[in-house]
């Protein structure tokens, strides 16, 4: 019997969809998957299907802090959640109220912004170069008044292979900020979701790292199983002080609830213990580095005007086309009909308003897209980029001189 599935996103037939953050099909381990709930439910323990540990099973936290936490083992610090953005979520609700602040860089991923937004939350961002989010501004926003009383409760970075720059912050960048944060005792959400997917080496240190202090008594680092494995288990950690994951596991929610998604995460516990999820994220970061090339031969090829920071892991480019207001959603004054230039050559691209809180931080962002690598084929992504490529020209000479 099959069983059909609605998938949240959905390409019409003939259009490359470069904006699609979701893995490629061949990422998708289901013998893998099928294999290790099989195993974990051939001894017939009927607790599999019972309320779970609030903070997740003691041993998955282990093998997690083992696995991701480099040289932080200690599986206090490590928090189950059913992926990254309910983990956003449930932090949200637990360190902030409405009306308080969250300082983000801009440009930063958009649905955590709207995620802030959904709470109540003050979004006040700060401008960014190929570095990261500007320290000293980033410092300054800490501290200032929140309008209606409020204070600035948390902040949010990507800092690893970001989303949608895929830039990642030197470790000199990274200590002023956390510190920053530290100082004036805001909590800061890392976004660490692509940590794992580096593609030139090993993946960044975590800033969450129980030796980073003062920094890792702020940090509440995110992790997924999403973009290597599966994002339908909704598997996903927080990495941080033990003390704020002690209260995450107090929350109403939890108590009434108890651990979220034990039984997918079982399946992910199998997956880690039998070392198959190991081999299909070292899979995937290959797969991945094949595509990454492809793109950016495209992109230099096709578009040699274009500008991007060549991306040293997670799934995106982040590119500009001086002079073609690429960046601009439709219906919003996109010059030149650049949108409709886009559906006539049939690609979809990630326009970098999108991911903007505040234009006045990210001026350039008019002009740029995200692009990404982690969806598509070579083949496909060398296509895309050349119809990529005819809508910007096709755009750029409808354009007024």
């Amino acid at each position: 019997m099959t069983h059909a599935i609605a998938s949240q996103h959905a390409t019409p037939e003939g259009v490359i969809d470069l904006a699609r953050g979701d893995p490629s099909p061949d990422f998708l381990p289901l013998d893998a998957v099928r294999d290790a709930a099989a195993r974990i439910t051939a001894d017939g323990d009927v607790n599999l299907l019972q309320y779970g540990h609030e903070p997740g099973d003691p041993a998955f936290r282990e093998l997690l802090a083992a696995t991701f936490g480099g040289s932080d083992g200690d599986p206090e610090r490590w928090f189950v959640t059913p992926g990254a953005s309910a983990a956003l979520s449930l932090i949200c609700t637990l360190f902030a109220g409405r009306g308080d602040g969250v300082v983000v860089a801009d440009p930063s991923y958009h649905l955590a912004l709207r995620t802030f937004r959904d709470h109540g939350l003050q979004v006040r961002s700060v401008p960014s170069d190929d570095g990261g989010p500007d320290p000293e501004a980033w410092a300054a926003a800490l501290t200032e008044p929140v309008p209606g009383g409020g204070r600035v409760a948390l902040a949010y970075l990507v800092p690893a292979f970001g989303n949608p720059t895929g830039v990642t912050l030197a470790s000199e960048r990274a200590r002023h900020l956390t510190e920053a944060c530290a100082l004036h005792g805001v909590r800061l959400i890392a976004d660490e979701v692509y940590r794992p997917l580096a593609l030139d080496g090993d993946p960044p240190p975590s800033l969450a790292a129980a030796d980073a202090e003062p920094a890792s008594e702020v940090v509440l680092a995110l992790g997924s199983v999403s973009k290597f494995l599966s994002p339908a288990l909704r598997v996903g950690w927080i990495h941080g002080p033990a003390r704020d994951l002690r209260r995450l596991a107090d929350a109403g929610l939890l108590r009434s609830g108890g651990g979220m998604n034990p039984f997918t995460a079982a399946i992910v516990h199998e997956l880690l213990r039998s070392g198959a999820a190991q081999e299909r994220l070292h899979a995937v970061r290959a797969e991945l580095r094949s595509r990454r090339d492809a793109l950016h031969a495209a992109l230099r090829r096709e578009l040699p005007d274009a500008t991007f920071v060549p991306a040293e892991g997670g799934y995106f480019a982040w590119v500009r086309t001086p002079g073609v207001r690429i960046g601009v959603e439709e219906g919003a004054g996109a010059d030149g009909g650049v949108a409709e230039a886009l559906r006539r050559h049939r690609v979809v691209v990630a326009p970098g308003m999108r991911f903007v809180a505040d234009a006045r931080r990210a001026p350039d962002a008019a002009e740029r897209a995200r692009l990404s690598f982690g969806h598509e084929p070579p083949e496909r992504l060398a296509e895309a980029v050349v119809r990529l490529a005819a809508a910007v020209r096709a755009s750029a000479e409808a354009s007024p001189t």
